[in-house]
This record gives structure tokens, C-alpha cells and sequence, in this order.
């Protein structure tokens, strides 16, 4: 059993255990809520609170209904109304932070196409190509997507874990620089904001509203612009997608050998270990 309440206290709900992962839901209610769903069959969760203690907001096909706190103004469930249902929405950021963080959070495209964005690639399908098809030429989106290379602490771990990256020049053999083609869906950066000593880095936008942060600020983009940082500029830079839809860009960057990165907010650096692997250390050379 997990308790969870208001800001105020006045709502408190006692919760039969704690979920396993919970919901960002992007539609037009969800987000201006700001609330991570946890899902329960009704007949698990015991809501104490007055007669009145809540407020009711309804819309759509009002088949849900919000509630609130009166008098703190918290979001704290959302029930079915009128038939009986076997599933309610519980607020989880009510819940400690402690129990919140052994959850798994899911983005739903509620805006959209009510998919989770993890499991979104039919929408960017990896395309199957003719057998006489030229080699000369592919389409882009079927590079097979590549795992990440490095593994970050959180909270920038679930910041990038939905990124989907396409590396164009790997068919093609090119060595001296990479192309990716890069899928950030809402909610996500593109990585910790960074500069190269070595290695130059451009991005030109194909879809979406990504905002770009660097050490001058930031610039918000649309289809069509691009934006490029030299190498040993010290202008960290990434890419942040704050929309409600996914953002599109292709990311270019030259491998010049003896790179370093430098992490600019972030209490991180890469060494090389031993076995030859990368890894993602504090700057102090301590592990995570």
C-alpha cells in the first residue's frame, strides 16, 4: 500500500501498490495538467476527502471526469462517469519522489495518433528495399536505427532514451564523416549540451519546432534551417523538442581523430577504459 495526497493534504489517496510505469500524456488537457498518469482498477484505490473537497472539470464526449483540489488546486485522479469502468487515472507526481522514480515513463501521443512514442516506428517505418533496387541510392529512413553508443545518468537518460538515430553514411562506407538522421519526439533533447575541441557539428531541421540552446541562449527552429558550430568554439549546444509533435533534423559532424567533448551543464565526462570501451564518468573521474 502507497499513500499519496495534495499539496494541502486535504485529498489523500491510499493506493494498493506502486505502478510500474506511468504515462506523459501530450494532449490538450494532459499537458497544460502537467500530471504522469498511473493507471489502477478503481476497486485499488481509496480516495479520503469531504463531500465538496474536489472539483470536477468534463469535456469532449464527457466520458471522464478531471478532479481537483479545492483549495490547493492539485490534479489528483480522473474517473469514468456515467458506466461503470475498470480503470481511473491517478496523479503520480503526488506520489514520493522515490516511488515516481522506479516507474517507467511512457509518452503518449495523445495529441496525435494515441500511440506511445516507444512504440511508434510503423509511423518511421524502416522501409524494405528491392532487391534490384540500386545501391547508389537508398531511402533514408531505411538505415537501421543504431543503439546508443554511450549510456548517461539520469535525468538526462530518460531525456534521450526516445531519440531514434538513422546513420546514412555507414551504407555508403564513408568514413571521414557521419550523417544521421535523427527522430526527437516530445520531451526530448537531442544530447547534453556540448562543444567539440576537434570535430565540427552542423544540423539542418526537416520537421518540427525543435528549440536550439547554446551558450549565447536560445533560438527556436522550423523546417528549412539550419545551424552549424565549429570546433574549438566552446558554444555548447542541443537540441530541446518542447512541442507536442516530433521534430526531424539531419545532424552532420566530421570525425577528426584526438576530439574531446566538454559538458557544459552537466557533471559528466567520457574516458576510455582499458577494454578500449567509452564511458560516461563524473568529471572527477568517479563512476555513476
Amino acid at each position: 500500500m502507497i499513500e499519496s495526497s495534495c499539496h494541502c493534504g486535504t485529498v489523500k489517496l491510499e493506493i494498493l501498490s506502486a505502478p510500474e510505469e506511468v504515462t506523459d500524456c501530450n494532449c490538450s488537457i494532459c499537458r497544460r495538467y502537467g500530471v504522469l498518469w498511473a493507471y489502477y482498477s478503481p476497486a485499488h484505490v481509496r480516495i479520503a476527502a469531504t463531500q465538496g473537497a474536489t472539483e470536477g472539470y468534463r469535456w469532449g464526449d464527457q466520458s471522464i471526469e478531471f478532479h481537483r483540489c479545492q483549495n490547493c488546486g492539485c490534479v489528483t485522479h480522473w474517473a469514468a462517469v456515467g458506466q461503470p469502468a475498470d480503470r481511473m487515472g491517478v496523479n503520480a507526481r503526488l506520489m514520493a519522489p522515490e516511488v515516481l522514480a522506479a516507474a517507467r515513463t511512457r509518452r503518449l501521443d495523445g495529441a496525435d495518433t494515441w500511440k506511445y512514442l516507444d512504440e511508434c516506428q510503423p509511423i518511421y517505418p524502416e522501409v524494405a528495399m528491392p532487391a534490384d533496387f540500386p545501391t547508389a541510392a537508398i531511402e533514408a529512413v531505411s538505415a537501421p536505427a543504431r543503439a546508443p553508443l554511450l549510456s548517461f545518468p539520469e535525468p538526462l537518460a530518460s531525456l534521450m532514451k526516445d531519440r531514434i538515430r538513422h546513420p546514412l553514411g555507414t551504407h555508403f562506407g564513408i568514413t571521414h564523416f557521419g550523417v544521421n538522421l535523427t527522430y526527437l519526439p516530445p520531451g526530448s533533447v537531442s544530447a547534453p549540451r556540448h562543444s567539440h575541441s576537434h570535430q565540427d557539428e552542423f544540423v539542418y531541421i526537416l520537421e518540427g519546432t525543435p528549440i536550439l540552446v547554446t551558450s549565447a541562449g536560445e533560438t527556436p527552429l522550423r523546417p528549412g534551417m539550419c545551424a552549424g558550430f565549429k570546433a574549438g568554439s566552446d558554444d555548447a549546444h542541443q537540441l530541446r523538442n518542447r512541442s507536442d509533435g516530433m521534430a526531424v533534423y539531419l545532424e552532420i559532424g566530421d570525425r577528426t581523430a584526438g576530439d574531446a567533448v566538454t559538458y557544459a551543464d552537466d557533471d559528466i565526462k567520457i574516458e576510455k577504459m582499458p577494454d578500449g570501451r567509452l564511458q560516461v564518468v563524473r568529471k572527477d573521474g568517479s563512476p555513476y
